[in-house]
């Protein structure tokens, strides 16, 4: 049984400012940089048997500490990055409400079926990061892993794992630096836990906190 551990980048200057970022990279802000530093102290006892990441560099950032803190090589997989969100990318919120009131309307009503322009739609995210997921799974037969990754990516293997339509996609949640654990041996796997900010306000993330996550298959949760 493998544990993933899908961590949501540390806070950017674009995230303080409600500014889509997608495919756009932002600095961290002082707050994700401690977030950030609160995480990887978090992992120390974890045992990760690998890390992976996205290939942006709000990601990376902490993934890089991340593996060399666990001794292990970082390994960058392009599946993780965040979804391609055409104009809406470098847009403020009331901005895209302004310039795309339908598409921004139909985003947070039914996701599921938007396409962005010059970007993708949810089924393509789904496709890619279980394609992701899976391989995960087949090279890592037992463990603890961490994908450092993005939101829309959370929000939808999280979906997949409890098998539930896209269109719920806003009823899931993964703030910034918040660990979201699915289990299993093959993907969609099951979700153990959902948007936990305790790795970044006091408690540890440890493999004793999985509860037997790593030694039995966990019950299937349904839609």
């Amino acid at each position: 049984m493998t544990a993933v551990f899908l961590i949501r980048h540390p806070e950017t200057t674009w995230n303080l400012d409600q500014r889509y970022q997608g495919r756009l990279d932002a600095p961290l802000s002082k707050r994700g940089e401690e977030q950030s530093r609160r995480l990887v102290a978090s992992f120390r006892h974890s045992h990760l048997s690998a890390v992976y990441s996205s290939p942006l560099k709000r990601s990376r950032h902490l993934a890089e500490v991340l593996a060399r803190a666990s001794g292990v090589a970082l390994q960058i997989d392009s599946r993780l990055t965040e979804m391609a969100q055409g104009p809406w990318e470098g847009m403020t919120l009331p901005q895209i409400e302004a310039a795309h009131s339908l598409l921004y309307r139909q985003w947070y009503s039914r996701p599921e079926l938007v396409s962005f322009p010059g970007g993708e739609d949810l089924a393509a995210v789904r496709q890619r990061t279980q394609s992701a997921l899976g391989d995960i799974f087949h090279e890592h037969s037992a463990g603890n892993i961490a994908v450092v990754t993005h939101s829309v990516v959370i929000q939808v293997l999280a979906a997949s794992a409890l098998l539930l339509d896209l269109r719920y996609l806003h009823s899931i949640r993964a703030t910034n630096c918040s660990v979201t654990t699915i289990c299993g041996t093959r993907a969609p796997g099951a979700l153990f836990s959902l948007n936990s900010t305790d790795a970044i306000y006091g408690s540890a993330v440890s493999s004793a906190e999985l509860n037997g996550c790593t030694t039995s298959e966990p019950r299937r949760l349904t839609s």
